[in-house]
């Protein structure tokens, strides 16, 4: 069970992402409360769980059969556009948190949509390589 782990998980923080993505757009069109709170719940348990797969990936790399150099390359590609989409949308939560309860203005409201639309970016991509590394390589598949 524990090779398959980071399967089963992936999808909730790719889920949680482009969700929290979408009630902080709302928010900036609609301007209710509900969303602003939504949004930064959504994006709370999208890094926690982006966490938590990253975890499951690097135990599910180690039942891996031995695999030739670039299949390699690739996990590790893979892996650190992982790494990056978290970090870059940790700092989007750490923005949101650090500028109180109305949240970033002026040109930080600008930097947090930034970070946001670059994490989506980003979190696609570290999908797209995922995907490849299944469906293209056949890494992971019994």
């Amino acid at each position: 069970m524990l090779r398959t782990l980071h399967p089963m998980i992936v999808h909730f923080p790719i889920a949680l992402f482009f969700t929290a993505a979408l009630f902080e757009a709302l928010y900036l069109v609609y301007r209710k409360d509900w969303l602003r709170n939504a949004g930064l719940i959504l994006l709370t348990l999208a890094i926690l769980s982006g966490v938590a797969a990253g975890i499951a990936g690097v135990i599910s790399e180690h039942y891996l059969p031995r695999l030739p150099l670039s299949d390699l390359k690739l996990i590790n590609t893979h892996k650190n556009f992982a790494e990056l989409s978290v970090f870059v949308y940790g700092l989007a939560w750490l923005l949101r948190v650090l500028t109180g309860k109305r949240g970033p203005r002026g040109a930080l409201a600008a930097l947090y949509i930034l970070l946001i639309v670059l994490g989506l970016g980003l979190i696609s991509y570290t999908g797209f390589l995922g995907g490849g590394l299944v469906y293209v390589h056949g890494i992971g598949v019994p």
